[in-house]
């Protein structure tokens, strides 16, 4: 399905048998947040699809190659995890959706790693094992680019997964002159990453711009860089901090990421805010596993070096706890990991910019690729829902 002008699916793949032409959706995900990519594909089958691919194989091959307006191309090799979603048609045939990952994800829990590291920057060690991470994958961009670690670091592996022992390393590696939290992630197009949240602030300047304009019909306008739907909300729970409860002065933002809350009060009868404070604060015993688990916390709640070593990551780690997500035309300059200039004009001046618009880390990326059929000729349409987040003011922190 391919159209000069419009987003395409170019090549869609099962153990070698196209589907191309069945395919109604594609949804490609990838965050700074999470270590692999990830897809979800919508297929309609009438011709045996299932049987001619061998889905129920297991661990299908999957290539798929999309491309957006200017024919640029994403192509990924993943293997599919699971068939659901199914539904039989009227026409007869059958509808379903193919979860898929990289095929080095999958096999991580088989994978075990024994073996001494000792005396070997956490950097290095980080190589060592991604090697053995993706040996024998079929991922079409195996690369890392790992940022260098300062320090010399010791690790004895018994019988851990590879992901494991890169948890580790992302926890205790500190790189040169940076405090924030290492991230492994892979991306779309540009292979594996591990950085500091800092590196990625700091280094380099805007790559894209997104606008919010005001469509004018009378004008040739390039909506290409236009927001075509966006919200604003606050990453993790949401509480008032007053003891009354009922309309309270303060609300806590707690990202579940990294135990900073960010405290916003507000007074007046309009409601104007005042103040805004942010603190690093260790979950307590009262909180679940799983929240210690995702702010990167040993669970070991006895461990108090470990948690002020979280508290001194939590700190460096400075993007804000508000997340702004914005709806583009899908194109491929955009990618995680990388600044943007977000301009919102006032309302009633486009020559004014609000308070919402600045430069942004754009932290992930949901690339959704489907068939229209709604005006009687199917045509393809792209469009990227990507989450930005904008940096901490370090005077307001402590």
């Amino acid at each position: 399905m391919s159209n000069p002008g419009q987003a395409a699916i170019q090549t869609f793949t099962v153990n070698g048998v196209d589907g191309s032409d069945l395919v109604q959706s594609v949804q490609l995900i990838e965050s700074i947040y999470t270590q692999c990519i990830s897809a979800i594909i919508t297929v309609f089958d009438a011709a045996g699809f299932q049987e001619k691919a061998k889905l129920k194989d297991g661990y299908a091959k999957v290539n798929l190659k999309i491309l957006d307006s200017n024919q640029s191309p994403i192509e990924v090799n993943l293997r599919v995890a699971q068939v659901f979603d199914r539904s039989r048609t009227a026409k007869g045939g059958e509808m379903f959706k193919l979860k898929c990952f990289p095929y080095e994800m999958l096999k991580n829990p088989t994978k075990k790693i024994t073996d001494a590291y000792d005396n070997q920057k956490v950097s290095e060690i980080e190589k060592k094992i991604f090697d053995k991470y993706v040996e024998g994958s079929d991922t079409k961009n195996k690369q890392v680019d790992i940022e260098e670690t300062e320090g010399k670091s010791r690790y004895y592996s018994t019988n851990k997964t590879p992901l494991q022992v890169m948890n580790w390393a992302n926890k205790n590696g500190k790189s040169a002159k940076k405090t924030g939290q290492r991230l492994f992630y892979q991306t779309l197009q540009d292979g594996y990453k591990i950085k500091s949240i800092e590196s990625l602030i700091e280094d380099g300047s805007a790559e894209t711009t997104i606008e919010r304009k005001t469509v004018n019909l009378s004008l040739d306008q390039d909506m290409s860089n236009s927001v075509t739907s966006w919200y604003v909300n606050q990453d993790g729970d949401k509480s008032t901090t007053d003891l009354n409860g009922a309309g309270g002065t303060k609300t806590v933002y707690i990202d579940p990421r990294t135990g900073r809350q960010k405290t916003v009060e507000r007074k007046g009868d309009n409601g104007e805010i005042t103040e805004t404070k942010y603190i690093y604060k260790p979950f307590s015993d009262s909180d679940s596993q799983f929240q210690r688990q995702r702010a990167g916390q040993d669970v070991d709640k006895n461990n108090e070096s470990g948690l002020k070593n979280e508290a001194s990551r939590a700190k460096g780690h400075k993007l804000d706890n508000r997340v702004i997500t914005v709806s583009v035309p899908f194109q491929t300059k955009y990618k995680i990991g990388t600044k943007t200039n977000f301009k919102v004009a006032k309302t009633g001046d486009e020559k004014a910019m609000d308070d919402r618009s600045g430069t942004y880390l754009i932290t992930g990326q949901k690339i959704y690729i489907y068939v229209d059929n709604s005006k009687g000729m199917p045509s393809i349409k792209g469009q990227s829902m990507l989450e930005l987040k904008t940096v901490v003011d370090a005077d307001k922190e402590s």
